[in-house]
């Protein structure tokens, strides 16, 4: 007997000290796979781009309250309850499949799993969500804390944009720099809603959109020249935070700055 409770004893200690690796390298295999899906992702918006003389995909949800925009890279609302200006719902609700494989790159990635994040667990009357990811709002999609302005994609015409400081790109032969402009993000599952995730370049609203913390308190990014990163949150109030938006100024929060940075680039054809 005393035989028997020492080896549970000596179970119970090498248990004790699996568990906490086996639970890290989980985390790491998901974040992986994240990175994979995000990789895949990235191929199909170069494809789109390919096969559309060049011309990006396009970013922007909604063209009026209620009316989502067909031509969307990714139709639907990704949270609950759904927001009525997506759309009817059921029609675009964070769970229909309909909404993937309806939307304009699935033809390139044709997998439902591929725009989930393996960590996501959401689920909505035990179906689940079928996006985890959102694109950088700067990638056709809308200027936002442009100091020189705004401008809509879907909205405005081209010759708005000179007038802006940052490029807002509609093509790819504009991404100049493009190991340093980010495509996909895995967002947070409190912060995702519509297809754009947006990045606020001068501060004042802060982190309007969060990154994911589901990969102990990391998210995946996907470039445009194709390679994927993790990168971990460093600031408490990135990685603590409850409401959206999360504050960027007074001491500056450089888990936003990181991001902002890999965002955009200055618009060298700006006109006053």
């Amino acid at each position: 007997m005393v035989e028997l409770l020492v080896v549970v004893a000596i179970i119970g200690i090498l248990a004790g000290l699996l568990l906490p690796a086996l639970s890290k390298a989980q985390v790491r295999a998901q974040g992986i796979a994240c990175l994979a899906n995000l990789r895949q992702l990235g191929h199909a918006w170069f494809l789109y781009a390919s096969d559309n003389n060049g011309r990006l995909a396009i970013n922007y949800p909604i063209l009026s309250p209620g009316q989502p925009n067909p031509d969307d890279w990714f139709w639907g609302y990704a949270a609950w309850p759904h927001n009525p200006d997506y759309g009817p719902a059921p029609q675009y609700t964070c769970t229909n499949v309909w909404c993937a494989q309806s939307s304009k790159l699935f033809p390139y990635y044709r997998s439902l799993d591929v725009t989930r994040c393996p960590s996501d667990r959401r689920t909505v009357g035990g179906l689940p969500v079928v996006r985890s990811v959102a694109m950088n709002s700067w990638l056709n999609g809308r200027s936002y804390g442009d100091p020189s302005g705004n401008t809509v994609k879907a909205i405005d015409p081209p010759e708005k944009d000179r007038s802006l400081s940052y490029v807002l790109f509609r093509k790819e032969a504009q991404l100049a720099q493009p190991a340093n402009i980010w495509v996909m993000i895995d967002e947070d599952a409190q912060s995702i809603n519509d297809s754009m995730f947006v990045v606020d370049m001068d501060g004042k609203f802060g982190l309007a959109d969060a990154p994911a913390r589901r990969h102990a308190n990391a998210y995946g990014l996907n470039f445009a020249d194709g390679h994927s990163e993790i990168y971990r949150l460093t600031d408490a109030r990135s990685i603590n935070w409850k409401t959206l938006p999360v504050p960027v100024s007074g001491r500056l929060n450089q888990d936003w700055l990181r991001l902002r940075s890999l965002s955009t680039l200055r618009n060298q054809e700006r006109t006053d």
